[in-house]
């Protein structure tokens, strides 16, 4: 895939050299890629987080339910 760098029509905000305005949107973009960079990379870790949180809810939903199972078989077993 190739990423193609537009010209944005932009002007610098005072007092914040990381930031300009983009004069055809209004919107405030910042243009310091190091930040940016890390910004993708926070997102990214947490996502991996969340995953891996969902993934061991999922594990321990799934021990819950075989002890259940365990515990009548051996109530069953001795009654």
């Amino acid at each position: 895939m190739f990423k193609v760098k537009s010209k944005i029509n932009s002007i610098k905000i005072q007092g914040h050299p990381n930031l300009v305005k983009d004069l055809n949107s209004g919107a405030i973009l910042n243009i310091n890629s190091d930040t940016i960079n890390r910004a993708r990379m926070k997102k990214k870790l947490d996502a991996e987080k969340e995953k891996e949180l969902a993934e061991l809810k999922n594990d321990v939903s799934e021990i819950k339910q075989m002890l259940a199972q365990i515990t009548k078989k051996m109530v069953e077993s001795n009654g």
